[in-house]
């Protein structure tokens, strides 16, 4: 592809308490926090040091603030609430030019993009196929989840899946022959979906795994042959 486009999206906490849920007293603390939500609604969030603030006495307020949490979908570490006291969508929109491998990216107050080399945990630099719904890439220091795509970007996705996914089939077809026992892989997760004739995969799946279970079989297959 010439470009594959991605959103991300954070809630930005301007001030936080964090208080136990128990509402037992205890120190309070303020934090500053870049949060990125994930794929099944969950969240990680890179936190500043901390600063003193007052005790939280109050069992109703601790169930008060335990509500305001859950309703803006926001837990702090160790089961302890944050409560919001002004808090703000943001956006980021995340695009990768393989040519280049570069990715250039841009937040909605930004005017011009930030063009970074984003690697993967063997100092390797990301590949097309490592790019997919909910997949989580490392944005200077901080895990940002791929939340939606580009329609463009989301048919390159489906449609390199469901071709790989027939490359892998008719390969597993001929090891099974040689197999002992036959086997099915990847059959279970984001994968399930293309067990089926007429697959919603919606770019969730991991073009890497699918491509790399390719190569496993293919080396099998040649074992068995010779």
């Amino acid at each position: 592809p010439e470009v594959l486009e991605f959103e991300s999206w954070w809630t930005e906490m301007s001030n936080g308490k964090i208080m136990p849920a128990s509402g037992l007293t205890s120190q309070s603390r303020v934090r500053s926090s870049f949060t990125t939500m994930g794929a099944a609604g969950g969240s990680r969030t890179s936190t500043g040091a901390p600063s003193s603030g007052t005790a939280a006495t109050n069992p109703t307020s601790a169930a008060i603030a335990k509500t305001a949490a859950i309703k803006i979908g926001r837990m702090g570490p160790s089961g302890a609430n944050i409560v919001s006291l002004g808090t703000t969508r943001r956006f980021m929109s995340i695009t990768y030019h393989p040519q280049s491998n570069q990715f250039h990216i841009l937040t909605d107050d930004g005017k011009v993009p930030l063009v970074i080399a984003v690697r993967d945990r063997y100092d390797e630099p990301l590949q097309p196929w490592h790019l997919h719904i909910g997949a989580v890439i490392d944005v200077l220091g901080r895990p940002t989840t791929l939340m939606s795509a580009s329609g463009t970007t989301l048919h390159w996705l489906n449609s390199n899946a469901k071709r790989l996914w027939q490359m892998k089939m008719t390969l597993e077809k001929r090891v099974n022959q040689f197999r002992g026992r036959p086997r099915e892989d990847l059959d279970a997760g984001v994968f399930k979906p293309l067990w089926e004739s007429n697959p919603a995969l919606g770019g969730k799946v991991p073009l890497y795994k699918v491509a790399n279970t390719i190569a496993s079989l293919d080396i099998e297959l040649q074992a068995f042959r010779q």
